[in-house]
């Protein structure tokens, strides 16, 4: 298992916050020396940009707190991912890739040969959301999204 906490920049300026370029350099590092990604888990707090994992509101960081940019009276909706995460299970196509970051992209989906899992998150309303997946040697034998 890979772990990293980082995410890239967002309007709300937290202190695990880095530019992608410097998320790559923690990316390319937690993976020297790693031989094969077949049973490989990458747990990365922040989901691959454009993948459905990271729709969100788009925000105007210039108030403070940052707001929703609407358009016609909805909130204008884009893809806040990560670029480098995104390349990275491009190319090591691990086996399970769990994400966070994002809260309203609840979801499962295809990257490859990867699964790629963002459980969202309404723990402002009490809802604790997750994922059960049942991993057996180098294949996903089943998964489940929870709440409760």
């Amino acid at each position: 298992m890979i772990s990293m906490g980082y995410s890239n920049p967002t309007p709300w300026k937290t202190p695990r916050e880095v530019e992608e370029t410097v998320l790559a350099q923690h990316i390319e590092a937690a993976f020297k020396g790693i031989e094969g990604c077949s049973r490989l888990v990458f747990n990365m707090h922040v989901p691959p940009l454009d993948s459905t994992l990271d729709t969100c509101p788009k925000l105007d960081p210039s108030t403070d707190p940052p707001t929703v940019i609407s358009s016609g009276g909805e909130p204008v909706m884009f893809g806040a991912g990560s670029r480098v995460v995104r390349e990275a299970i491009d190319r090591y196509q691990p086996l399970l890739s769990l994400h966070g970051h994002i809260h309203e992209s609840r979801g499962l989906i295809k990257m490859g040969r990867t699964t790629a899992i963002n459980p969202g998150s309404e723990y402002g309303e009490g809802i604790l959301r997750g994922a059960i997946v049942t991993l057996a040697g180098d294949e996903i034998e089943s998964s489940q999204m929870t709440s409760g």
